[in-house]
């Protein structure tokens, strides 16, 4: 059998052909498990931050697990990131049954089963073709295998006699093994005791007989991966890592600065004792002659720290400004947390500046005579307004990176074991797989003014004094300090009653119902849709999945032309068709009504619910009626 070859983006093959993983060929040419992927070097992607990032989630992990981690330690000398680029697989599983008469098969090692596809069965002849069967074994600890196949009949003793009676179905429960000889059945099972964890103790609540699946079932293979923005090295990591917050980017963000301000320059602003090229200068370096480029960056180098000594004053002022702020409302509750999520918040942005505004959206409509499409873009941001957000921007290029660092089996949460990808032959260390590119995204941010005011609604206690329930940049402020946002598995880090509750469950459920609304008038498909949250500063980043490839413009499209029915459809999805019972037994939240894609939603679909936007149970809703008459 000649298999044909196959071409995939690099997202697909991060989500579904990473060593471990198990897919369909091409052209009906039988299934595969991948075995090795190998890696191109990826320098849009700092190592060590990536690294740090993958190390709080399996810090999160072994402080959540229950299954256990198969990992080495988390350092450049263990690990090696880099993109994916060819993968190496083999045929599997080996086990082949005539669709005709059932009769099975099994081959000893790869090639022979891939010369024998698609041959006659033996027993029925050109009447009858051998298939390779679609159900695999798998068990939590990261563990694969074929189906049992019954040794031998136990009267005739015989294994060539051997069939697998699917009576027509395709459900485990209905296959019967039989021996054609004897016409008798035979007791086997098709799972089996997990060959890694069977002579081991068993914790509580776990199982050793390993499960039975379908090959394309997603519980076969979950990969683990950490999305981050991707400041390309633009920001020290002293900025990054710093114990409190960088007050040149919260003064930015307050509006207490020009927003046109470059980055190099506000990143100056707070004893950082150099500025930095911006990567687009850094891009446009590398292609001037290598005896020029010494001269180019100082050039560059000294206009970058001539502005900053122009806008020195400025930002001393503004700074102190926020310097009382964060003071006044009582300091920070996790100011190194704090920090790093302003940093990614601005100096993401600020990185490369590609947004559009709605204004400026209208303004571009208006100056192209395209009536119909600024009015609609007006009503938009009314609708927006109404609905409590105080921004709604497109991100042109929205500086993403994700690192897939490693996989489950069974579940994706913490009962299961969490093991890293295997090493490439010649390697000395464990893969990690990324991708970096910049991608098309809609940042939707609340009004802070409403969402205290809907805070109060639900009683929460411990909110600012309603004496600054008015000054938007006091509130800005205090959300940023004071809010804890809920873990990496989305656990709250408070309970429900409280602002990091309720607070964080807002937004999450904001940022699904809008994602699911997205699909009826992007064209985009559900499960290339994710969501980047800013918890702390009340905002969130709906953006296009397949970073590597292009969007086509979907993400402009839907703002410029459908922003106000994509609103109206998020509003509208207040109904779920497995009420009462969703409501009343599952906290108003399950996959028919807010729940995501898997691949969507890094927090696993927790911390959902539709009581947090619509009145429900007793509960007052961001989208209410009652409290929104009144606000």
């Amino acid at each position: 059998m000649k298999v044909p070859a196959m071409e995939r983006g690099r997202m697909q093959v991060l989500y579904n052909y990473l060593p471990g993983a198990v897919f369909s060929l091409g052209d009906n040419a039988g299934i595969a498990r991948s075995v090795f992927v190998s890696l191109e070097e990826e320098d849009q992607i700092d190592p060590n931050y990536a690294l740090s990032l993958v190390k709080k989630r399996i810090e999160a992990w072994l402080g959540h697990e229950i299954g256990g981690l198969k990992f080495p330690p988390l350092s450049e000398e263990n690990f090696v990131i880099g993109r994916p680029n060819r993968v190496s697989w083999d045929f599997f599983p080996l086990t082949f049954y005539c669709a005709k008469c059932g009769a099975v098969q099994t081959y000893m090692d790869a090639q022979h089963a891939i010369d024998e596809f698609g041959k006659d069965c033996r027993k029925c002849g050109p009447d009858g073709r051998m298939r390779q069967t679609n159900m695999i074994l798998v068990h939590d600890c990261g563990m694969l295998d074929q189906i049992n196949v019954p040794q031998s009949c136990p009267r005739c003793k015989q294994s060539d006699q051997l069939m697998m009676d699917t009576k027509g179905r395709r459900r485990f429960k209905d296959v019967d093994w039989r021996c054609m000889r004897c016409s008798i059945p035979i007791p086997s099972l098709l799972t089996k005791l997990c060959p890694i964890c069977a002579g081991r103790p068993k914790k509580e609540g776990e199982s050793n007989i390993m499960k039975t699946a379908v090959h394309t079932a997603n519980s076969n293979f979950y990969v683990h991966s950490v999305t981050f923005v991707n400041l390309r090295k633009a920001v020290p990591g002293r900025v990054l890592d710093a114990e409190r917050l960088h007050l040149g980017l919260l003064a930015w963000n307050l509006s207490k600065l020009d927003q046109g301000i470059d980055l190099g320059v506000l990143l100056a602003a707070q004893g950082v004792d150099e500025v930095a090229l911006t990567a687009e200068q850094e891009k446009t370096l590398a292609t001037v002659p290598a005896e020029l480029q010494h001269q180019v960056r100082e050039g560059w180098l000294a206009q970058a720290k001539k502005a900053a000594v122009e806008k020195a004053p400025e930002m001393a002022s503004a700074i102190s400004d926020v310097s009382g702020l964060v003071t006044s409302v009582g300091g920070c509750v996790d100011a190194k947390a704090a920090n790093h999520e302003l940093v990614e918040y601005v100096a993401g942005r600020l990185e490369h500046g590609d947004e559009l505004s709605l204004e400026a959206m209208m303004k571009d409509a208006q100056g192209f005579g395209w009536k119909s499409i600024a009015d609609g873009i007006k009503a938009a941001g009314e609708r927006a307004k109404a609905y409590g957000f105080s921004d709604v921007r497109l991100l042109q290029k929205f500086p993403l990176a994700t690192v897939a660092y490693g996989f489950t089996r069974v579940t994706s949460e913490s009962s299961a074991s969490l093991r890293s990808f295997r090493k490439n032959r010649g390697e000395s260390r464990n893969p990690m797989y990324a991708v970096a590119a910049d991608t098309e995204g809609v940042l939707f941010q609340l009004d802070p003014r409403r969402v205290v005011r809907w805070l109060a609604a639900r009683g929460v206690p411990g909110l600012p004094a309603k004496s600054h329930w008015d000054d938007v940049r006091y509130l800005r402020a205090w959300f940023l300090c004071r809010v804890n946002p809920p873990g990496v598995f989305g656990v709250a880090a408070g309970q429900p009653g409280t602002v990091d509750y309720e607070l964080p469950r807002l937004l999450h459920t904001l940022s699904h119902v809008l994602m699911k609304a997205a699909t009826m008038h992007s064209g985009l498909d559900a499960s290339s849709l994710k969501e980047y949250m800013f918890f702390r500063n009340l905002s969130f980043v709906v953006y296009h999945n397949a970073q590597a490839e292009r969007s086509l413009g979907a993400m402009y499209s839907l703002v410029q032309q459908g922003l106000d029915a994509w609103l109206e459809s998020a509003m509208d999805s207040l109904d779920c068709i497995f009420d009462p019972v969703c409501s009343a037994q599952h906290e108003s939240n399950c996959h028919s009504c807010v729940h995501s894609a898997e691949t969507s939603c890094e927090r696993f679909n927790h911390l959902l619910g539709r009581d947090s936007l619509w009145d429900m149970g007793g509960k007052v809703g961001f989208w209410g009626t009652a409290w929104n008459s009144q606000a």
